[in-house]
């Protein structure tokens, strides 16, 4: 075993938009799978998607989460895709859970159950870049690039977005507030967990808490589900 890819495949259920037949999009979606692959040189690979229907837990906690998305109609052919993903390429996902939580938490038992084998995240979601990762940049502008997010860079990322928020989640953060405010509250900071609670106190007085914790939830991934680990192995041609 000498390199595993951890590939985000939610993307790939947007690849049926220009397509006539549903077949078309399982192509391309066969051809980005096996580029990636090629691409990164790995031996071993698992796809993630959020399974169908998923009752995500943040939306239980937060209604509000996501909710911009709710009524947007999915692209052509989205659940046939996500269901080839499944079917055809063993795509892994659990219930209640977003395919990022399931991906970080099973990258992190890559590490520990291989720790001489190199392991990678083929994605394009900043997300992930709240841990330190090796991550192989999906986006096609930006593709095979493979940054190494230290464990400076991802915690400082996780309090970036708990701040800001995140807008195409719905997810206020401290609210009128951007990057840029972000970004001046934590330069210079030595703890930047203590350092965001006190901008949540200085904006929100006695309710700071309150609304910490609800960014907080929908801003962090979980990386301990208990996930099982099923890799398949590269067989067909690299060229």
């Amino acid at each position: 075993m000498n390199k595993i890819i951890l590939i985000d495949a939610d993307s790939f259920c947007y690849l049926g938009n220009n397509c006539e037949e549903v077949d078309q999009a399982y192509d391309k979606v066969d051809q980005a799978i096996s580029n990636i692959i090629a691409t990164s040189g790995s031996s071993h690979y698992t796809l993630f998607v959020e399974k169908p229907f998923n009752n995500n837990f943040r939306k239980k906690i937060v209604k509000s989460y996501k909710v911009g998305r709710a009524n947007k109609e999915l692209p052509k052919f989205y659940n046939e895709i996500k269901e080839y993903l499944i079917g055809s390429w063993n795509a892994y996902g659990l219930g209640g859970y977003e395919s990022d939580d399931v991906l970080i938490s099973y990258y992190k038992k890559c590490k520990e159950e291989y720790p001489f084998t190199e392991v990678v995240i083929a994605s394009m979601d900043k997300d992930l870049k709240q841990y330190p990762i090796a991550m192989f940049d999906t986006y096609y502008q930006r593709f095979g690039q493979v940054y190494n997010i230290t464990e400076e860079e991802a915690n400082y990322n996780l309090w970036i977005q708990v701040i800001m928020g995140d807008s195409t989640d719905s997810i206020s953060g401290i609210k009128g507030k951007g990057i840029k405010y972000a970004e001046s509250v934590l330069k210079g900071s030595k703890n930047h967990f203590i350092t965001t609670c006190r901008a949540y106190l200085d904006n929100y007085g006695s309710r700071w808490q309150k609304n910490f914790i609800k960014n907080y939830v929908q801003v962090k991934l979980l990386d301990n589900l208990n996930v099982k680990l099923d890799l398949s192995e590269v067989e067909f041609n690299q060229e």
